[in-house]
C-alpha cells in the first residue's frame, strides 16, 4: 500500500533547556503486542493487535517518502505523504539507493548549495518532534575535519519558515571528527546525548532517528533522544523554559541533513527513507542484534489495534526482526519477532520497568 498526496541563526526567542538526569528509551508492560497478521514484504498490510497503544491521529506520519518511481535527475518533487519546504539542489538518483530503484542526491561543493531536505508543521502547541532518515555522505575533495555538518534536526520557535532555531541537532563542530547529539539553546548553551567519534557506516548507508518532547515550561517533564542503527540514547527530566518572546514561535520543521559548510571540502550526499512526525507514537522493525531500526508506515491506528503499510528495508526475505510499537509518550511495547517475507511467529516477553529495550 502507498500514500500520494541553510543556514539556521539561533533567534533570542530559542526555547531554553537544562538536563537535570539521564535515562534510557524504556520497554512497558502495559503496551503489549499480542497478534500480527499479514506478510511482512514491501508495502503489505500488516494488522497487529494488542493493548496500550493509545492514539494516534491522523495515523499517517507528517512525512514520508522512498523515493520510488520518479525520474532519475529530476527536483524532489511531492513525497509518498506530506510536502518539502525546502528541496535545494537534491535530485532523484539511483546510484545505490538504500532500498528500491531510488534514492536522492545532494552534490555538495565549495559554491553556494543548499543540500538535504526540509520538512515543516506549523501547529504552535506541536510539542513532539520525531525524524527518521537514512544518509550517506562521500567526500569527494578536501577534509571533513575543518567543517561544520548538521546531519539532522528539530527546529523550534522561528516565525521564519526557512530557518529555526535547532532544538535538537546531531552534527560536527568546526575542528572536530566526533559527532554530537545536541540539544540547543541561545541562552544557556548545549546539553549532550553518547554521539559517536565518525560515521558509523563511512561511505555507506547510515540510520538514524531523533525525538524530542519539549514538555510544560517551567516544569522538568521533557526529554530528547537519538537512535544510531539499534543503539538508543535518551536524556530525560529536561526543563523546558518559556522565552520573552513566547512559548513555540510558530516553527516546527525536520531539517534532513540541511547544512554542511562547503569551503575546501566537496562531498556527495544521499538521502533515502525520510520520515517525520508530531507525535512519538510510531512502529518500527529492528534485527535481533540491534541492526539498522526500518520505520513502517501507519494507515490506521487504534488502542488495541493498529495496521501499517510494511517496509522490511534492507532486511531479506527469512531474516528474523523484532516489531516493535511506541505509544505518544515513547514507550515501546514488547518485541514481537517476525520474519520478513512471511507471516508473524511469536510475541517476545513482556516490557519490565526500568530496563531498556536494547542497548
Amino acid at each position: 500500500m502507498r500514500f500520494r498526496n541553510g543556514q539556521n541563526p539561533i533567534s533570542a526567542a530559542s526555547i531554553c533547556l537544562l538536563l537535570l538526569t539521564a535515562g534510557e528509551a524504556f520497554s512497558d508492560p502495559n503496551i503489549t503486542i499480542t497478534g500480527v497478521t499479514g506478510t511482512l514484504g514491501e508495502g503489505q498490510t500488516l494488522s497487529i493487535s494488542g493493548l496500550g497503544f493509545g492514539v494516534k491521529s491522523p495515523p499517517a506520519p507528517v512525512l514520508w517518502d522512498d523515493f520510488e518511481g520518479h525520474t532519475v535527475g529530476s527536483p524532489i518533487g511531492n513525497p509518498v505523504v506530506g510536502h518539502y519546504t525546502r528541496t535545494g539542489n537534491t535530485v532523484y538518483s539511483q546510484v545505490d539507493p538504500y532500498t528500491g530503484g531510488r534514492c536522492t542526491f545532494s552534490p555538495i561543493r565549495a559554491t553556494q548549495s543548499e543540500p538535504g531536505l526540509v520538512a515543516d508543521w506549523i501547529p504552535n502547541l506541536a510539542l513532539d518532534g520525531f525524524a527518521s532518515m537514512k544518509f550517506k555522505i562521500i567526500s569527494t575533495y578536501g577534509d571533513i575535519t575543518p567543517h561544520n555538518i548538521k546531519l539532522i534536526r528539530l527546529n523550534t520557535s522561528d516565525p521564519d519558515p526557512t530557518h529555526g532555531s535547532p532544538n535538537l541537532c546531531v552534527g560536527k563542530d568546526r575542528g572536530y571528527v566526533n559527532f554530537n547529539c545536541q540539544i540547543n539553546n541561545a541562552l544557556d548553551g548545549m546539553v549532550y546525548l553518547s554521539g559517536f567519534d565518525s560515521l558509523p557506516e563511512p561511505d555507506d548507508w547510515n540510520s538514524i532517528s531523533i525525538w524530542d518532547h519539549l514538555g510544560t515550561p517551567n516544569v522538568a517533564n521533557g526529554f530528547a533522544g537519538r537512535q544510531i542503527g539499534g543503539s538508543v540514547s535518551q536524556r530525560s527530566n529536561i526543563i523546558t523554559q518559556q522565552s520573552a518572546a513566547g512559548f513555540m514561535g510558530g516553527l516546527r520543521a525536520a531539517y534532513f541533513c540541511g547544512y554542511i559548510s562547503r569551503d575546501g571540502y566537496d562531498a556527495d550526499l544521499y538521502l533515502d527513507d525520510v520520515y517525520a512526525d508530531t507525535t512519538l507514537a510510531r512502529v518500527q522493525i529492528v534485527g535481533p542484534d540491534g541492526g539498522n531500526h526500518e520505520m513502517q508506515i501507519p494507515v490506521s491506528w487504534s488502542s488495541n489495534s493498529i495496521q501499517v503499510a510494511a517496509h522490511p528495508g534492507r532486511y531479506p526475505p527469512g531474516t528474523q526482526v523484532q516489531l516493535i510499537v511506541y505509544d505518544a509518550e515513547n514507550r515501546a511495547s514488547n518485541p514481537f519477532t517476525m520474519t520478513v517475507g512471511t507471516g508473524s511467529t511469536e510475541p517476545g516477553p513482556p516490557g519490565t520497568p526500568g530496563q531498556p529495550i536494547r542497548q
